[in-house]
């Protein structure tokens, strides 16, 4: 028989909620609490951060992580077309040519056409609905039982919604300039070239850190493999591109935003500056205040709802106050082409799949300066994870788990430059998962745990990298990392926060802060 009741543990997600929202309205400093020596109150009050290696690496600064570039208040669109749940049969039709609609409008000066609110009630959806214009937002009535509620009905994996734009990034090949240093330290955010006047201020470039084979062989990844027929593959030298935007320019240097979150050096390769385009992105999407149910025939059913939302070949995207129940895969997923996403005050419970690899990674970050807040999880599996390749800086803060199934961490393949800050789950990792899957190999670097709370952690160290906890509470701790004030939360509470006010001030709080 086909399910779509929900059995939440109610008392559980509503007392993680209540946590969350204390936990982010608590002040940045408390008396009793130790201060971190990787990041020191200076003079005025703002935060420096001395170097933890010879080279010069520092904590990055993760505040550009976010709608806009962080510290920006989600917009408010105003609603263009209101529908109201249909007697019976599906509702998809309906939903898409709303979407379609407001999509046609000429946008604003902003960017923004406007909103399709869906009244209370319940929706039958049984197809993906897809967003693939810029500045349309979809709004629920609230993510409660008795709020707008999509019930996902079709069977067969599927994404209930899909925003994505078009095409790929379009580098300009006579815009690529040589990095001019043997070595450029993590937190860099300035680099010398031979000649910056092939960038201006507002260019979009991609901050390009090459990993060629002696890499590789020093890190150990050229010795997974066991055989031409194993399954498990050696790593191959490739090149992670970091997108920024250039802030300022100087004959010789180029200034961008948000800063390296991985070392380069001319052992490994080097580095590079290359302008890009990418016209196809789409942005200003936003999806609010809707609850998803999917229908399921079975707790170990995998032909139903797969993820909730994927986001791809978009920037300045936004998921907040929704809730999604029994999916198999995914509450977000935001891939590689997605960047500036916020997700924020939405949870995904009691998933539904069987309990094994490939399944059941309620919060996926592949994407880059994206923001998860205040966000819980429920009966997931990697629950607050990244996979393949992932180019920080990124952020999950004030998240929650409940009940996970497995860790919580950079899952395969060097993600780099990711701050979990006061993150609370069962399990939270950073290792090298060597054979794991088809050659997971180093899970990540230069990884920030920040006054979180696990009963078990492990922080592996990679080599010519690092990886942190700070101030975090556990119960039992393994790994060659960098551990400082082990179950002693240090100050300030919130390493993103802080930083975000040091960056833009204290407006800038408040603006994602909603109490």
């Amino acid at each position: 028989m086909i399910q779509s009741s929900s059995h939440i543990r109610i008392g559980a997600v509503r007392t993680a909620l209540a946590a969350l929202a204390l936990m982010s309205i608590a002040s940045a400093f408390a008396e009793d609490r130790p201060q971190s020596s990787l990041a020191v109150p200076g003079p005025d009050g703002k935060m420096t951060y001395p170097p933890y290696s010879e080279q010069g690496d520092r904590l990055p600064d993760f505040s550009w992580c976010g709608y806009r570039g962080g510290g920006v208040a989600l917009p408010r669109l105003p609603v263009k077309v209101t529908l109201e749940p249909a007697a019976n049969g599906d509702d998809a039709g309906r939903i898409q040519e709303a979407i379609n609609q407001v999509s046609a409008i000429q946008p604003d000066k902003n960017g923004f056409r406007g909103a399709v609110l869906l009244k209370r009630g319940a929706y039958r959806v049984e197809k993906t609905l897809s967003f693939s214009q810029s500045g349309v937002v979809l709004r629920g009535e609230g993510d409660g039982e008795d709020g707008t509620v999509i019930h996902a009905t079709k069977r067969g994996k599927h994404h209930v919604m899909m925003i994505s734009g078009k095409g790929a990034p379009e580098e300009m090949a006579n815009t690529k300039q040589p990095i001019l240093a043997d070595y450029v330290p993590v937190g860099t955010r300035t680099f010398k070239v031979a000649d910056a006047s092939k960038y201006k201020v507002g260019d979009n470039v991609m901050v390009c850190r090459e990993g060629n084979q002696t890499w590789i062989d020093f890190i150990g990844m050229s010795k997974l493999s066991k055989g031409d027929d194993d399954k498990v593959k050696n790593w191959v030298p490739f090149t992670m591109k970091f997108q920024r935007v250039v802030l300022e320019v100087t004959p010789t240097t180029v200034t961008v935003d948000a800063p390296l979150v991985e070392s380069m050096d001319t052992r490994w390769g080097g580095g590079y500056l290359i302008r890009f385009e990418f016209p196809g992105r789409i942005e200003h999407v936003g999806i609010e205040g809707i609850r998803c149910v999917s229908v399921y025939a079975s707790p170990t059913d995998h032909a139903h709802a797969w993820r909730f939302v994927e986001i791809n070949n978009a920037q300045n995207i936004w998921v907040q106050g929704c809730t999604a129940l029994h999916l198999a895969y995914s509450m977000v997923e935001m891939n590689s082409t997605a960047k500036w996403v916020t997700v924020q005050d939405s949870k995904c419970l009691e998933m539904i799949s069987e309990i094994k690899g490939g399944l059941r990674y309620p919060f996926l970050m592949l994407g880059e300066q994206c923001l998860v807040q205040r966000c819980v999880a429920s009966e997931g599996r990697h629950d607050f994870v990244m996979q393949y390749w992932v180019k920080g800086p990124n952020v999950f803060i004030d998240c929650k788990s409940i009940n996970a199934h497995a860790d919580s961490g950079p899952h395969q393949r060097y993600a780099t430059g990711t701050l979990y800050d006061n993150v609370e789950t069962d399990r939270l990792n950073v290792v090298n998962r060597e054979r794991s899957g088809s050659g997971h190999g180093w899970a990540g670097a230069q990884m920030v745990f920040w006054n979180c709370k696990a009963r078990r952690m492990t922080v592996e160290k990679p080599p010519a990298a690092q990886n942190f906890s700070i101030g975090c509470t556990i119960g039992t701790k393994n790994g060659d990392g960098m551990w400082e004030s082990m179950n002693k939360p240090v100050n300030p509470r919130s390493l993103y926060l802080k930083q975000l006010e040091d960056r833009l001030g204290a407006q800038a709080v408040k603006n994602i802060q909603p109490w």
